[in-house]
């Protein structure tokens, strides 16, 4: 009963945290996509003693990522939380493109030389931050804090085994009874070493 419910708890928490990371997501192709709507620009600001919020306009991306990075880490199969979400928005934005090129191109592509990129840039920026997720976190990070492989502790042999003064011939290891009969692959040649 117990499991039970600690197992709909585990799954309530992952659906959350994949809902925020979707969230997460959409805000950041959102202000990949439409800069100029979060912050318009303002002659003004030329006149700004300072720094204002327009200095940090060129990273402003990088506070929904901050945001999916952190919903990610904050539970068990981050990777799948990441991938899923940013597949998943990417996806949509990608069917919503011909749609919003039927009914809205100047959400698409933008009408004038001043605008922002629109969903055109912003896909792009995004395609480019899912492909640098994929070599940073399934290659390089796999790399350097993956398991060892099983392989390179299976076959380990201490010296004194491997020692030539005390090795068996071919004919002395065929004729121990308390191991399976082995099978020489080249016969003959085998046994007269």
């Amino acid at each position: 009963m117990i499991a039970a419910m600690l197992n709909i708890l585990k799954g309530t928490v992952f659906a959350l945290r994949f809902l925020l990371a979707v969230a997460a997501a959409c805000l950041l192709l959102c202000t990949l996509s439409y800069p100029d709507s979060l912050l318009p620009p303002d002659p003004a600001i030329a006149y700004a003693d300072g720094i204002t919020p327009h200095d940090f306009k060129p990273v402003l991306w990088l506070l929904p990522l901050i945001l999916l990075e952190m919903v990610c880490l904050a539970g068990g199969r981050r990777n799948r939380v990441w991938f899923g979400s940013t597949l998943t928005v990417l996806a949509g934005g990608l069917i919503a493109w011909p749609v919003l090129l039927a009914w809205r191109p100047e959400l698409v592509h933008p009408m004038l030389e001043f605008e922002d990129g629109k969903l055109a840039t912003g896909l792009g920026y995004f395609a480019i931050i899912v492909f640098a997720s994929v070599l940073f976190r399934l290659v390089l990070l796999a790399h350097i804090f993956g398991q060892p492989d099983a392989w390179m502790g299976e076959g380990d042999l201490d010296a004194a085994v491997l020692d030539p003064a005390t090795a068996r011939t071919v004919r002395e290891i065929a004729a121990d009874s308390s191991r399976a009969k082995p099978h020489f692959l080249f016969g003959e040649a085998d046994r007269s070493v």
